[in-house]
């Protein structure tokens, strides 16, 4: 079985562990604690982005010398890290850098690895994967230090270098607590909670899209239930998550309510904070940006990491780490968010699986000119395309990308008995609209169900119950869910019901779904047979907040769609004569009884240049 022992990047602050080998009182300073301790101006520890591979590295000059944490090496040790080279812009020929692991010790330093690494100048970097055995048997407190130093070459320099993710892998017993509690009662089943921003439902293998961009979720499903009928309650990020870890709807939890990026309140009762009070260890990965430490979704989690525009692949060191450090009785709730399917849909020149196909459509240099002139649609950066194919081939090449690394958290679940018995749910907090309606390319404005309609994918413990279900769900069952199926009472004023339980017929089935758009102000309710969209702001409202050339575009009017006879939404029947359909005016009723005049308890926080900056990447422009 295998157990992963991870030593994070450590500057010259003399803080390793001592005593014995594997002594709690000290453990391997981590990555983490540089963030918040390593003195300014000495090392930079920071992202670093190499064609959609985005990486928390060591960033050096040149020439450097750089400690790690003494670790612990125990059996069959291997050590992992990324390598990454940018020659300085005036460079005219290829720039090397030699890069050397060295172990330190008694007798002197001896090389683990070495490798000189060359770039040209008309290439852009990227990183290079490495891989080497540390090769013990036993358990030995080491210490390692990391070099690189330029070759001198005429004609050539270096901007800088990197160390990406440096982290140990061992063999040995998985540092995991037992599954059984003291008393000899089994410990309620952990929690795995995995959130693919922007993954539209119809880009999975499972539900029926043309590529094989899931195979990893597609064999996952064959041990869940599957939502084919799931919905979000809102097309951008903070109000959907808020609404997936407190059961409340928008305007119930008030996320996101006047300005977009407005926190969670303080006073609202969260999934992590319900599971904390009954002893789970509560830990969440995400990716930044919207989701970062100021939108007040930490709330209840004893470790809440915002990375900035991570990849899952980067993060994987990190959430392995906080798991093996979870040693205790105490079951887990992991949360785990990543933006690698988010646009601008760039990844590594590798994961670029995909090439335009009779799965894309093609729309011609004059509509895709109007498409640029968008403004909306500056951070998409379209200048690396020539049509609407090419862009939907690099969001399905995202998809497969992060399925991938789904898998690697999979198998690492496996290798230390927490996938078998935990309840693992995969979902998403809004879709994508790929200018399926002749709009836009994104989300957030329109609510039609290419933006709302996820993937929801229930594994529970033991894979008990498996197949297809058409029961209604939306973003606010997702926490009584949880709660329920875990053994706790749901008790708490939730929005939302178990659909498991109402499939089982314990509560009645649900009649409709529902949900907003803040920025245009409209708000929809759907059956499995109708949906209703009512109109938004009314023009020069300071509410409104789409952009103009967006808004002369979109159809901003009351609309209501019948599903059956028309899935994709084109013909809107509102002055249709038969809209006094009982079931159409309940739907109707539903958004009547809806309204925008509230106010959030809490004012959107302050924002740095380099916050502003990265949620601008995603596409935030207020």
């Amino acid at each position: 079985m295998m157990a992963w022992i991870f030593a994070w990047l450590s500057s010259t602050l003399g803080c390793g562990p001592s005593g014995e080998p594997g002594s709690k009182s000290a453990p391997p300073l981590r990555y983490f604690d540089l963030l918040r301790r390593a003195p300014q101006g000495q090392r930079a520890i920071r992202v670093v982005a190499a064609e959609g591979d985005y990486r928390p590295a060591l960033v050096t000059g040149g020439t450097s010398t750089t400690p790690l944490a003494s670790v612990v090496v125990g059996a069959d040790c291997r050590m992992r890290v990324g390598l990454y080279l940018e020659a300085a812009p005036e460079s005219r020929e290829a720039t090397a850098v030699e890069f050397r692991v060295w172990r330190l010790g008694e007798d002197g330093r001896s090389a683990l690895f070495q490798e000189i690494l060359e770039i040209d100048p008309v290439n852009a970097p990227t990183w290079h994967d490495r891989s080497f055995a540390l090769d013990r048997h036993e358990a030995e407190l080491v210490e390692l230090e990391l070099e690189s130093k330029p070759l001198a070459r005429e004609g050539s320099g270096v901007s800088f270098v990197a160390w990406g993710s440096p982290h140990l892998a061992c063999a040995g017993p998985a540092p995991v607590a037992d599954l059984a509690a003291s008393d000899g009662q089994a410990t309620r089943p952990n929690v795995v909670l995995i959130s693919i921003d922007t993954l539209r439902q119809d880009r999975l293998g499972l539900y029926g899209h043309c590529r094989d961009t899931s195979p990893v979720l597609d064999e996952f499903a064959e041990e869940a239930v599957i939502f084919d009928q799931a919905f979000t309650v809102a097309p951008s990020t903070l109000p959907a998550h808020a609404s997936l870890m407190t059961g409340l709807y928008p305007e119930e939890h008030g996320a996101g309510d006047t300005s977009g990026r407005d926190p969670l309140p303080d006073h609202v009762p969260t999934l992590a904070e319900r599971l904390r009070a009954e002893g789970y260890r509560t830990i969440a990965h995400t990716a930044g940006g919207i989701m970062g430490a100021k939108s007040g979704l930490g709330q209840g989690f004893e470790i809440y990491r915002a990375h900035t525009r991570a990849s899952l692949r980067s993060l994987l060191p990190s959430i392995f780490e906080d798991l093996a450090n979870a040693v205790s009785q105490a079951p887990t709730f992991l949360f785990v968010h990543t933006y690698d399917v988010h646009g601008p849909y760039i990844q590594p020149r590798a994961e670029r699986v995909f090439e335009p196909s009779d799965c894309d459509v093609r729309i011609g240099p004059v509509e895709w000119a109007r498409i640029g002139a968008i403004e909306y649609h500056d951070h998409q950066l379209f200048e690396r395309f020539s049509d609407l194919d090419e862009v939907t081939a690099a969001y399905d090449s995202g998809v497969h990308y992060v399925d991938a690394e789904i898998g690697e958290l999979f198998a690492y679940l496996r290798s230390v008995d927490l996938f078998e018995n935990a309840l693992i749910i995969v979902t998403s907090d809004h879709g994508e609209a790929l200018y399926d309606r002749g709009v836009y390319v994104g989300h957030t404005y329109t609510l039609h169900d290419p933006l709302l309609r996820v993937p929801m994918l229930v594994r529970l413990p033991g894979a008990r119950q498996r197949g297809r279900v058409d029961e209604l769900v939306d973003s606010v069952d997702l926490m009584p869910l949880i709660l329920d199926e875990i053994g706790l009472d749901t008790r708490s004023p939730l929005s939302g019901s178990n659909p498991l339980a109402r499939m089982r017929g314990e509560l009645p089935s649900r009649t409709f779904v529902r949900g907003e758009a803040r920025h245009s102000g409209s708000l929809y309710a759907r059956s499995h047979r109708f949906k209703v969209i009512s109109g938004g702001h009314s023009p020069g409202d300071s509410r409104a907040a789409v952009p103009p050339r967006l808004l002369d575009r979109h159809q901003s009017g009351a609309q209501w769609y019948r599903l059956k006879n028309d899935p994709g939404e084109r013909q809107n029947l509102v002055w249709a004569a038969d809209s006094d359909i009982p079931e159409l005016q309940a739907l109707v009723e539903v958004l009547a009884g809806l309204s925008w005049d509230r106010r959030s308890a809490v004012a959107a926080p302050q924002q740095s240049e380099a916050e502003a900056e990265e949620l601008r990447a995603l596409g935030y422009t207020e």
